[in-house]
């Protein structure tokens, strides 16, 4: 099929639905940990708190991906998927927030994420399958540059309420701050709006030959999905070599990631605002600010990041024409991961703020050079399933964390959070070490 050049805005509707989804990300990333510690969570079992969110990822996207592959209907292939997962999500996320105990936000994460993952997992292919090979990294680009901007406004919005409208701490124990509650709130609204406008504003190809697209209707059935998972199997020992190179840049990406996200608030509570390391702060109003001004501070430098990731996104086709896609995933990664060892030696919040902009670049880079490079070496029958497959690279290395890292946290760095950020810049390290070995397939693109 000869795919048709797509125009700037036309690149741009098709992700703008990823600004709505980075939002909901941004808020669940910047402030989960922060909700389940206002819950009474002791900081060793944040990431066995977390463990609902990479299983559901890992057990759904895989199966999204087939079902997506084999669906048409008057929205397309991608799309009725991206709108019924916007729908769940936003109702998740208004739910969140009013969590009442641990198993509550626990359960309602479990929800969220799996409703998130309905979501995105299309887009990926949805790219794949209307942009031309030669628009890949563009439009990629684009869709990072909005996830920067959804992950920046959602990341700040705690910090704008608490000191531009000095919106008050909570009082009562277990209760959630209203700056958490009302930045969820607006997330939902968000996330439900953006990906409307996707659905509504963009177009998907149908198939080429309709009439024997609607003769094996009958198996487009749930059931028969199901029973498809050993075929999804053996795809996963059949895929392309360039995708399993790629796989182990990213696991070794994400491990870095997941430590940032599941422990970065917390680690500026204790490191900038002088919060006792392994202190329960559920009945006391000053240790409960404390935290709260951790993770509001938390949340801006995550804003602040996604703000150079978004310039930094749009400058990627530029750097990679000059050394290549794997020399510029290699520079961002070595730039985010001295970005993440210099935070433990930072203490002046404005030398912090520009320490961020490292991590941002690494940001941009991961969402973006990995799949430019996946998406033209996938045989476009099985593009769905194969970049459902590769969300394993996120999930496993989210699940390690979750599993991990509360041991670690207890018996390495005795409740020390800001020692899990510096772990994170070495697993950068290695992955911009293993990002040498990947065999990019050069495609000339215009930029």
């Amino acid at each position: 099929m000869t795919k048709k050049p797509m125009t700037f805005w036309q690149m741009f509707n098709l992700n703008f639905g990823f600004l709505g989804i980075q939002f909901g990300w941004g808020l669940q990333m910047a402030n989960m940990s922060g909700i389940y510690k206002f819950l009474g969570a002791n900081a060793a079992d944040i990431g066995y708190l977390w463990i609902a969110a990479p299983l559901t990822g890992l057990l759904i996207q895989p199966i999204l991906g087939m079902m997506s592959d084999k669906t048409w209907t008057r929205l397309g292939r991608r799309r009725p998927y991206i709108l019924a997962g916007a729908i769940a999500a936003s109702l998740a996320l208004v739910l969140m927030p009013n969590s009442v105990d641990l198993w509550m936000a626990a359960s309602l994460l479990w929800v969220l994420d799996g409703s998130v993952n309905i979501a995105m997992q299309p887009y990926r292919a949805l790219v794949a399958d209307v942009a031309p090979d030669n628009q890949h990294t563009k439009c990629y680009a684009i869709q990072s540059g909005l996830v920067g901007i959804g992950a920046f406004f959602s990341s700040a919005l705690p910090w704008i309420f608490l000191h531009i409208f000095h919106l008050h701490s909570v009082t009562q124990p277990g209760e959630i701050p209203l700056t958490i509650r009302l930045s969820f709130y607006i997330g939902a609204g968000v996330f439900m709006l953006a990906n409307i406008w996707t659905t509504m504003s963009s177009k998907e190809y149908p198939p080429e030959d309709m009439e024997k697209w609607h003769a094996k209707e009958q198996e487009r059935t749930m059931v028969n999905m199901v029973a498809s998972i050993p075929t999804i199997i053996v795809d996963l020992f059949k895929m392309p070599k360039v995708m399993l190179e790629i796989s182990f840049v990213q696991f070794f990406s994400w491990l870095g990631l997941f430590c940032v996200f599941l422990y970065f608030g917390l680690a500026m509570a204790q490191h900038m605002f002088h919060l006792m390391p392994g202190v329960n702060v559920t009945h006391s109003a000053h240790l409960k600010s404390l935290l709260e001004h951790g993770i509001a501070l938390g949340g801006l430098c995550f804003a602040i990041y996604n703000a150079f990731s978004i310039i930094y996104a749009f400058l990627i086709p530029y750097i990679s024409k000059l050394i290549t896609r794997k020399g510029t995933h290699i520079l961002s990664l070595l730039l985010g991961a001295a970005s993440l060892i210099s935070c433990k030696y930072i203490h002046n919040q404005l030398y912090l703020f520009i320490a961020m902009a490292g991590l941002g670049a690494a940001w941009a880079s991961v969402i973006t050079i990995p799949f430019a490079m996946l998406a033209a070496s996938l045989p476009e029958e099985k593009t769905g399933v194969y970049m459902g497959l590769f969300n394993m690279t996120v999930c496993i290395p989210e699940i390690i964390a979750a599993l991990a890292l509360g041991f670690i946290v207890h018996y390495v760095f005795h409740y020390k959070a800001i020692d899990v950020i510096e772990l994170a810049g070495v697993f950068f390290i290695l992955a911009a070490v293993l990002t040498i070995f990947v065999h990019d397939k050069k495609i000339e693109e215009k930029i």
